[in-house]
């Protein structure tokens, strides 16, 4: 097998999503590179090829980062001609990308945790709590979706520890559904890592993704927006679902939106379940989010 062949295979195997939208284009940049050819010397291709699957990578999360910000632009994108170079496309979507969203770090832009929270909430995890005895539970979330299909993988962020996660994954396994799960605090590097690990062996999309309590116990607007639903819009098929619940307080205090420290580590923002379907809005769009049964909120990508 040519240089180039293996070259356009590992673009197909790192970038499916991307290159299910423009295969053309990139099937043709690759062939056509004055770089990448096949006199080039193999460190000096290698290097070139290195580039050039970083740029298609870029490309895609600043593709649907433009869909999302920029919906108008996306549509005039989206019905370029196959004329148009995949070069001259790139260049177009990462000016605009570099002009209106700072560019990230490539290993950070596709799953990115970094903020740090006033509060961790660590000790509000499911299995966490004195009432539980460290014995973990199913969240409510998980029985109150009835749309649970055979076959497809569930991402959950904010899992909590362990024992709670083994008792979701079987809960999910019952009903035909491969289950990650992903907690900021709650899990070791190691077994952050064995999770997004596991989402890129299956493509690095999933079906489902579900936030089971965690929104209602971070303090910072910016962390829930841009970095937990960003997360979990990210890690999301085209046309797959997220389930979002939350706990809103109780008595007079329920929904005032009154945020305040609840002891030690822990945090609630009190804010109503609306407030938060508002904020989800902002990264799926707000005419794909809806709050069911005043029991959760569930978004389409």
């Amino acid at each position: 097998m040519s240089i180039i062949r293996e070259a356009w295979e590992e673009t197909l195997k790192l970038n499916k999503p991307l290159v299910n939208l423009r295969a053309a284009n990139i099937q043709e940049s690759v062939k056509t590179n004055q770089v990448i050819n096949e006199s080039a010397e193999a460190d000096e291709l290698s290097k070139a090829f290195s580039n050039f699957v970083t740029a298609a990578v870029n490309l895609d999360k600043a593709w649907d980062k433009y869909k999302r910000n920029n919906p108008e632009g996306a549509a005039l994108i989206n019905g370029y001609p196959f004329d148009q170079s995949f070069d001259e496309l790139l260049v177009d979507i990462l000016a605009w990308e570099e002009e209106n969203l700072m560019v990230e770090d490539l290993n950070e832009a596709r799953f990115d945790y970094s903020k740090e929270q006033e509060f961790t909430s660590k000790s509000t995890a499911h299995g966490n709590g004195v009432a539980n005895k460290g014995q973990g539970r199913v969240p409510a979330l998980f029985k109150n979706i009835k749309e649970w299909r055979k076959g497809t993988v569930n991402f959950d962020y904010g899992c909590g520890e362990a024992t709670t996660q083994a008792q979701i994954a079987n809960f999910l396994a019952d009903k035909g559904v491969d289950y990650i799960g992903f907690d900021k605090y709650n899990q070791s590097v190691e077994e952050q890592n064995a999770s997004l690990d596991k989402l890129d062996e299956i493509g690095g999309y999933t079906d489902t993704a579900t936030c089971a309590n965690v929104l209602n116990v971070v303090k910072e607007k910016d962390i829930r927006v841009n970095e937990i639903i960003a997360n979990i819009y990210g890690v999301l098929k085209n046309g797959g679902t997220a389930y979002f619940d939350v706990y809103i307080g109780s008595g007079a205090g329920a929904g005032s939106g009154q945020g305040r420290a609840t002891g030690g580590d822990k945090y609630q923002t009190f804010m109503k379940l609306e407030d938060y379907a508002e904020e989800i809005g902002e990264v799926f769009g707000q005419d794909n989010v809806k709050v069911v049964g005043n029991r959760y909120i569930k978004a389409t990508k």
